[in-house]
């Protein structure tokens, strides 16, 4: 027959297994606000029942059971929804970086707004409607001076900021690279420990916790893609190209920057070899984007902007004439809106605006 003792071993491990239970239980309430923490579950299994005949009697009807036993503490996780969130966080990474730089090409533009460049060129338009009608009045002529004045500063303030908005955005990719490459040293030893933890036959789940954090944190930097590995260390990829790898997970690459001849000496990303970084995502992404695209095309578009009131009014200003009869004479000096201005000779004497269709008129 069973044991005397048998049924004592069963309580003291069925007492032991709650007790792990609701320790479990205390550790999940008392991280219920720690940030990237996952709550973890005792899973129990009875024990192996054995049957236990005798020599005075048949067996009896059934096993006897040995009781209950804990197989492992496990993290309440879906790697699948870990994937899903990590791209959410790259994308939302990369908008909000977009977003908030363009918040701030709206305070250079200040529109709407009483000295905008919209109505700047209204002013400026109306000055000339103004001096059409009163070609013979010096204050109208003061006034379309005062006025392309204005707009030519605006224009160069505009460049100059938007430039200069580039060169900020320009400075944030060293910080953010050193950023990269210390999270990435930091998941590649939380690779080894939480390899050995395992091989040992328990389960790392606070420092799996710890990882996935720093993983999220590094998805939302440059967007990552993430395979486990059998013996629980994980592969980290960026741009399609191993960042953190090896056979536990404890190799690093390393991303640093160098200036770019092609665009201006602007930094670029590339790996320790030279090789630059293919499509990246998140913040990083969002800073290229802005730098690249969202600011060159703003520059471009107000370089042409000015290009054309250049050409545009130096064209009719060179068919007309001045009070003083000149003629031929440009309004505005400059190619874009980095070097436009009023012409010196303008400047210099408002009576030289060619508001007459011919010599000795007015207008």
């Amino acid at each position: 027959m069973q044991g005397s003792f048998a049924g004592l071993t069963i309580v003291l491990q069925g007492l032991m297994a709650q007790q792990l239970a609701i320790n479990t239980t205390a550790h999940n309430v008392a991280n219920a606000s720690t940030p990237g923490f996952s709550r973890q579950v005792v899973d129990l299994t009875a024990g192996a029942p054995f049957a236990a005949p005798s020599r005075l009697r048949p067996p009896g009807p059934g096993q006897f059971g040995t009781g209950v036993l804990v197989t492992t503490i496990r993290r309440v996780r879906d790697s699948l929804l870990d994937g899903r969130i990590w791209h959410s966080q790259q994308e939302q990474q990369r908008w909000q970086t977009i977003a908030d730089q363009l918040r701030q090409v709206e305070v250079v533009f200040t529109e709407p707004a009483d000295h905008s460049l919209s109505a700047l060129f209204a002013r400026f338009w109306n000055a000339w409607r103004t001096l059409a009608d009163q070609p013979d009045d010096p204050a109208a002529r003061l006034a379309l001076r005062e006025q392309a004045v204005a707009l030519t500063s605006a224009l160069q303030s505009a460049r100059a900021e938007v430039v200069q908005a580039r060169r900020n955005l320009d400075a944030q990719i060293g910080p953010l690279v050193d950023r990269l490459n210390t999270l990435a040293r930091q998941i590649a030893d939380l690779n080894r420990q939480i390899v050995q933890v395992q091989a040992s036959g328990q389960q790392p789940n606070d420092l799996q916790d710890q990882r996935d954090g720093l993983i999220e944190q590094l998805a939302g930097l440059v967007g990552v893609q993430v395979v486990a590995q059998p013996n629980g260390a994980v592969q980290v990829s960026v741009g399609g190209r191993p960042l953190v790898f090896g056979t536990a997970g404890e190799r690093v690459d390393r991303l640093q920057t160098q200036p770019d001849p092609l665009n201006g000496n602007l930094l670029t990303i590339v790996w320790a070899d030279g090789s630059p970084l293919l499509t990246p995502g998140g913040q990083v992404r969002g800073l290229l984007e802005a730098r690249d695209s969202l600011l060159t095309e703003i520059l471009t578009r107000l370089d042409n902007l000015a290009a054309t009131l250049i050409s545009q009014v130096n064209a009719l200003h060179r068919t007309g004439f001045g009070l003083d009869n000149s003629t031929g004479r440009d309004f505005f000096t400059g190619t874009t809106a980095a070097d436009i201005a009023v012409h010196p000779d303008i400047l210099a004497d408002e009576r030289r605006i060619a508001a007459a269709s011919g010599p000795n008129q007015p207008g």
